[in-house]
């Protein structure tokens, strides 16, 4: 059994009921401590959900102070330890922030694209009003004469329609 987090045996292995990955149990009580997730799966995790598994234990002694090399090596794993999770949490941030600046890059990407072709049809557009005359009361070429109704406009609105043009 290899510890999730460190990838090393674990002294005391503990697994997660929720996902089922073993742990050292001093990593992920650190890990549940500071997130209050499961490392791997990121689904809310307590240390209630800890499930310890039956191993067989070697008991060290322990060192009364840190000028013994077993002592040290202890001192070393426990930094190890620390490492481990925190490169672990450091990968994982790396991974999630390429992940939503691939989703930006690929958003801003559409937004150019769009914002290039609206501008290229309110260019069309534009071009192609600038070349539309209007014949103003002559017949047409084509021969298609527009209806136009016989009776006029009131007098009111025509005397309105002649003060505003002038």
């Amino acid at each position: 059994m290899l510890c999730a987090i460190s990838g090393e045996a674990p002294q005391i292995p503990v697994a997660s009921r929720k996902s089922g990955n073993v742990f050292e149990r001093r990593l992920i009580e650190a890990y549940i401590a500071e997130n209050g997730t499961d490392p791997v799966t990121g689904e809310e995790l307590s240390v209630d959900d800890l499930v310890e598994l039956k191993s067989a234990r070697v008991v060290r002694p322990r060192p009364p102070t840190l000028t013994s090399i077993p002592s040290l090596l202890s001192t070393f794993q426990n930094e190890w330890d620390a490492l481990a999770l925190d490169t672990y949490t450091l990968k994982q941030q790396l991974a999630q922030t390429r992940q939503e600046l691939s989703t930006a890059l690929y958003q801003h990407d559409a937004a150019m694209r769009v914002i290039a072709r609206v501008s290229r049809e309110r260019d069309e557009a534009r071009d192609a009003l600038s070349k539309v005359q209007i014949s103003a009361g002559g017949p047409t070429s084509n021969g298609d004469a527009m209806q136009v109704d016989g009776q006029g406009l009131p007098e009111g609105i025509a005397a309105k329609v002649d003060a505003t043009q002038q």
